[in-house]
């Protein structure tokens, strides 16, 4: 794969301390696996938090943007991760579990376009 691979690092680094801050702390549990696809590479993190509301997906990928107001930081980590990912090529996703919790998804090419 060719990138940045602190920034990349980073980005993935962002998404598990969100999971573990606001999906229920390193007790409940933070899934993290890696995919070997034909042309990219996927990275989920998994927790099992409360989730987040359906409407909240896109915008929490806005700078100053944050689900609960009464939570901590600024709001700019999801914009960074998105940033990163996007500058690679990639995607990135938010999604809720089946069953409770958020999913983090990072699909990032092996090769640039």
């Amino acid at each position: 794969m060719f990138g940045d691979v602190i920034m990349i690092g980073e980005a993935i680094r962002n998404l598990i301390h969100n999971s573990v801050t606001h999906g229920g702390g390193e007790r409940a549990g933070i899934d993290v696996s890696l995919e070997d696809e034909d042309q990219s590479y996927i990275v989920t993190i998994a927790d099992r938090g409360p989730g987040i509301s359906d409407d909240a997906t896109d915008t929490l990928f806005k700078r100053f943007s944050r689900q609960n107001k009464a939570a901590s930081g600024f709001g700019l980590g999801l914009a960074i991760v998105k940033r990163v990912v996007d500058s690679h090529g990639g995607r990135v996703s938010l999604a809720n579990r089946p069953g409770g919790g958020l999913m983090a998804r990072i699909e990032l090419p092996k090769v640039p376009e």
